[in-house]
């Protein structure tokens, strides 16, 4: 597994609960839980150690339903399935098994979140997740960018994400220039000027609320007018964000209509004042006679930049 999406994740804690548990043993066969542990060659049960830190991070009633459910407690030792773990814990709490397997969805969910964002004391996230800007981690961002001899027409965006708090009101990204934005599926936007350029901020048709996913998709366009009266650049050479939220996985592509580059190229992980870094024998991208350029990336946060750089 090269990338995993917070689906295969909640996929992945549901399956690693069955059968013997959260064992180092079994830790391969979650693969995205694996994944969100840390690198594919670190030690399984070092993965084990950053469960157990990420669910008693939770809500204390949480914590406690997983780490019987997982088979972490000491109490749910020599119970070789989920039906015997449910059973201790719910002769503890005086409950049914079906009340406790209740309990386990909304932690579940919980528990998701946490290994996402790394809000967790042994997360592998270096310095966790800090910019979330927008409370939500993006499940997928796509970018297709049509350029027309070297002057930029239009951007279509989509964004699926998982809000992670209630009530967000809106999401928001940066441009350097004014822009015409038509925004899809009950989404308004609004245009705010900002100190160094302009601010587009997208409202859902009601507030997002917390584990519920949303899919916001917009066009950005050039705004009638002269470009060289709005300040626009007349030849460019780059498309890429900046990618402040996580993302678990995103695409740009960029079309070529009449003038094409000599050369384009990817890159991740840039600052604002390193971007777009050197092409390389490793990033160039040959695109022989295609007019559109494809770049995908997976697992980007940190207000790191990505995307694709081209020369003329």
């Amino acid at each position: 597994m090269e990338y995993f999406s917070s689906v295969d994740l909640l996929s992945d804690l549901e399956l690693l609960r069955k059968n013997e548990g959260a064992t180092a043993s079994r830790m391969a066969i979650a693969g995205a839980v694996s994944m969100a542990l840390g690198d594919p060659d670190e030690d399984a049960q070092i993965k084990v150690e950053r469960l157990i830190s990420a669910i008693q991070s939770l809500d204390r009633n949480q914590a406690e339903v997983l780490m019987f459910a997982f088979g972490l407690s000491p109490e749910t030792a020599g119970a070789k399935n989920l039906k015997a773990r449910r059973e201790i814990y719910g002769a503890r709490v005086q409950r049914g098994i079906d009340t406790v397997a209740a309990r386990e969805k909304p932690a579940l969910e919980q528990l998701r979140i946490q290994l996402l964002t790394g809000w967790y004391p042994a997360s592998p996230i270096p310095g966790r997740v800090p910019e979330l800007h927008n409370s939500v981690i993006n499940e997928y961002v796509s970018v297709t960018t049509i350029v027309a001899d070297g002057r930029w027409m239009e951007s279509r965006h989509q964004y699926r994400m998982l809000a992670l708090f209630d009530k967000a009101d809106y999401y928001a990204i940066s441009t350097s220039y004014p822009m015409q934005t038509t925004s899809y599926n009950g989404w308004r936007s609004e245009q705010w000027q900002t100190e160094g350029g302009f601010q587009l901020r997208f409202f859902p048709p009601e507030p997002m609320r917390r584990g519920n996913f949303y899919d916001l998709q917009f066009k950005l366009e050039a705004p009638p007018g002269d470009p060289d009266d709005l300040g626009a650049v007349q030849v460019i050479s780059e498309e890429s964000l900046a990618f402040h939220e996580r993302t678990l996985q995103s695409k740009f592509e960029v079309v070529f209509v009449g003038r094409k580059p000599e050369l384009v190229f990817r890159y991740r992980g840039l600052t604002s004042t390193e971007r777009p870094g050197r092409p390389r024998s490793d990033n160039i991208i040959d695109f022989e006679e295609r007019t559109s350029v494809v770049a995908q990336f997976h697992d980007l946060y940190g207000g790191l930049f990505a995307g694709l750089a081209w020369k003329w």
